[in-house]
């Protein structure tokens, strides 16, 4: 059975529906993300009547963040093999 996306999961971004700007919403990034790129989702944003939305940070190895961003379901996917 495949993982659901939820908190604490690994995702990986398949692809970017948006321009890079359009991910900055936190304000925080290094660099946008780009396809490819492996994080964790850390919240889902649910509102009546809008497609729910994925938080998702990316870490750098001493752990500080590398973006956070805002996806849609079809822009991530469960990343079957996280970095450890």
């Amino acid at each position: 059975m495949a993982q659901a996306l939820k908190p604490f999961v690994c995702a990986r971004v398949r692809r970017l529906l948006n321009d890079a700007p359009s991910y900055e919403g936190w304000h925080s990034n290094r660099r946008p993300p780009q396809v490819g790129d492996g994080g964790t989702i850390i919240d889902v944003l649910s509102s009546p009547n809008l497609p729910d939305r994925y938080v998702v940070e990316s870490c750098l190895p001493d752990g500080s963040c590398l973006w956070l961003a805002d996806f849609l379901e079809e822009e991530i996917e469960v990343d079957p093999a996280p970095m450890g």
